[in-house]
């Protein structure tokens, strides 16, 4: 990418993770994050709470901090 920001972040990501992003495509790896940080309207956590049947959340090792997480348990 023209930025730099591509070889950036395989930097910082760990060898793990950097081996497998590096068989992204950097533009589609772009436009996610773009999309991520985005979000939608409305938010994708309120359409699956709103959702009429039983749901599971998965939450990673470091994941602990999850906000409204009491909201989402009920």
């Amino acid at each position: 990418m023209r930025g730099g920001g591509f070889a950036e972040v395989l930097a910082r990501v760990g060898p793990v993770w950097a081996s497998t992003m590096r068989l992204a495509d950097p533009l589609g790896l772009h436009r996610t994050a773009v999309g991520l940080v985005r979000g939608t309207q409305p938010a994708k956590r309120d359409l699956l709470m709103r959702l009429p049947v039983d749901r599971s959340c998965l939450v990673g090792a470091l994941g602990d901090g999850t906000a409204g997480r009491a909201e989402l348990v009920a």
